[in-house]
């Protein structure tokens, strides 16, 4: 049997969990796992004035295989010992076998065999950018690749940023994991394989600025993208008042302007939810949720843009079973993909989490920005599944109005346990499309209410996995692995007033590399974000 040193390291509001799978040897009675966990430390989420609400920031977790000889296991076995690994040493092996969100959507593959799109069609893709030489991704890469991240990047703070148009190399790695739901056609296959993706990135490694999503949004339109995805949102008081008076209706048009104007191009603009849980229908929870996080002086609407307008896909994720995943928000205007789960995470802990191998039937495993693969979970990962979809639909269907490809997608799209999820067969076989019956989309901020300040209980606001990564900044067991650099990888949040994270979402950077003898994987756990006004990568 091997002994697998295991790196997991849980970030706090703003933090990476890793796992690096450091050496292996030959050890009697079964593996041993030896853990040290610890925090990389915090992000200044806090609201000092109203201009801090401009700002955008971005965390990313992440699944990394570095290798061309990656060591999987296959089975769910809660026993350790009895866990063997699988091998694959051959660059050309599939790793189809651990899409379980692939196969739910393309029903298996035949999706596939249904419909390849055209060279006409194309995904725009607003990130941080994206590991150019991919092999699952390089051939996807259509001519618009652009950069709006300016030189010093935000508040100067970011000397490494030069402002180069075209430089969108992924820093954070979060754009080449939402890449690889779309487009990646390789070891691991996308919604669409092969479709073109254009990109633009909007975040370097820390924070970005509203305002540069919003000449995202507007270029990636102009580039003549039919759908732009957004992994990505902010939650914003836009009526009422924090204690200093403002409050994030500024914000707020600055999102609207850049969606209408994607909608009078003719482009449809594809976002995830929030991670947090929360029905975005009952403002109680919304204002809750954001009270917690930002001293609110006067109660207000609360909404989560850009999912909030009416011309946007707002997507929520789904487990392996088929549920709302735990952690997603929800409202009956989404439409649900897969994003994975967090029970067993809860359940078991890290540690236990990673030896019994639930992340293989929670979790989604993707392209990686270092050119493998990695596992990861959140919204982030549901929203590009529908934004490559719809490409599809638009493509066989020669749809070319946003309006009516929201509403083809809605009115075709099965309804399990309640809820409209993404089926991708069912949408490639409508017999004739210009028969479908057009939905009513309601406007989405008439079903909030105001409530009194007073009605806010704040006793009772709780917040997915807040402490968990403070009570785990101890060592478990011994390690002689090295500190790592906490820049490897780099912070996602969430949107909590004032800055805007990408979406956030938990990951594993499990990455299985085998060199000789030395068997490495990588775990990164994805950090919670503490300020309910950061935008995050969902």
């Amino acid at each position: 049997m091997k002994r697998i040193i295991v790196l997991l390291f849980l970030v706090t509001c703003i933090g990476t969990v890793g796992v690096s799978y450091a050496d292996t040897e030959d050890e009697p009675g079964g593996p041993i796992v030896s853990t040290k966990v610890f925090t990389d430390g915090e992000l200044q989420n806090k609201r000092e004035n109203s201009s801090e609400n401009k700002n955008i920031n971005s965390d990313s977790n992440r699944l990394n295989d570095n290798s061309n000889q990656t060591g999987l296991r296959d089975d769910l076995s809660t026993d350790s010992d009895n866990a063997d690994s699988t091998l694959i040493n051959e660059e050309s092996q599939s790793f189809w076998n651990y899409q379980w969100d692939m196969q739910y959507v393309t029903d298996n593959g035949k999706s596939y065999e249904q419909y390849t799109p055209s060279k006409d069609i194309s995904v725009g893709v607003i990130d941080s950018g994206i590991t150019l030489d991919h092999p699952d991704l390089t051939n996807s890469l259509g001519s618009h690749l652009e950069n709006f991240v300016p030189q010093n990047g935000f508040h100067g703070e970011e000397q490494e940023e030069t402002g180069v148009l075209n430089y969108v190399n992924d820093k954070l790695g979060h754009g080449t994991e939402v890449v690889g739901q779309i487009t990646a056609n390789g070891r691991v296959k996308g919604v669409s394989p092969g479709i073109i993706v254009n990109i633009y990135r909007v975040f370097g490694d820390s924070l970005a600025d509203p305002k540069w999503i919003n000449r995202a949004i507007r270029k990636a339109a102009d580039d003549g993208n039919k759908v732009i995805s957004l992994s990505m949102g902010q939650y914003l008081l836009i009526s009422g008042s924090y204690d200093d008076g403002t409050n994030d209706l500024e914000t707020y048009v600055i999102y609207k302007d850049a969606i209408d104007y994607a909608s009078e191009k003719g482009s449809i603009v594809v976002a995830s939810l929030g991670n947090e849980g929360l029905n975005e229908q009952d403002n109680s929870q919304m204002l809750h949720y954001l009270s917690s996080f930002h001293h609110v002086k006067e109660a207000g609407i609360v909404v989560d843009a850009p999912c909030i307008f009416d011309q946007v896909v707002a997507v929520g994720g789904l487990d392996m079973y088929g549920n709302i995943s735990d952690f997603s928000n929800f409202t009956d205007k989404a439409i649900y993909a897969p994003a994975g789960s967090t029970i067993n995470l809860k359940k078991y802990g890290p540690t236990e989490f990673l030896n019994k191998g639930f992340y293989l039937k929670d979790w989604i495993f993707t392209t990686s920005y270092t050119g493998w693969y990695q596992y990861v979970y959140g919204n982030s990962f549901a929203a590009p599944k529908v934004a490559s979809a719809i490409a599809l639909i638009a493509d066989k269907y020669h749809i070319t109005s946003p309006e009516q490809l929201k509403q083809f997608l809605f009115k075709n799209s099965p309804t399990i346990n309640g809820n409209k999820v993404l089926k991708l067969t069912d949408l490639l076989n409508v017999g004739n499309a210009d028969m479908f019956l057009y939905m009513s989309i309601e406007n989405s901020i008439s079903n909030f209410n105001i409530y009194s300040k007073s009605s806010v209980d704040r006793s009772k606001i709780t917040l997915q996995l807040k402490d968990v990564p403070k009570q785990l900044s101890y060592i478990i067991t011994d390690t002689s692995i090295d500190h790592l650099n906490n820049k490897m990888l780099p912070p996602m949040g969430e949107k909590v007033g004032s800055n805007i994270l990408l979406i956030g979402f938990l990951m594993i950077d499990l990455s299985a590399l085998l060199i000789f003898n030395n068997l490495i994987i990588k775990y990164n756990s994805d950090k919670e974000v503490e300020s309910a006004q950061n935008s995050y990568c969902r």
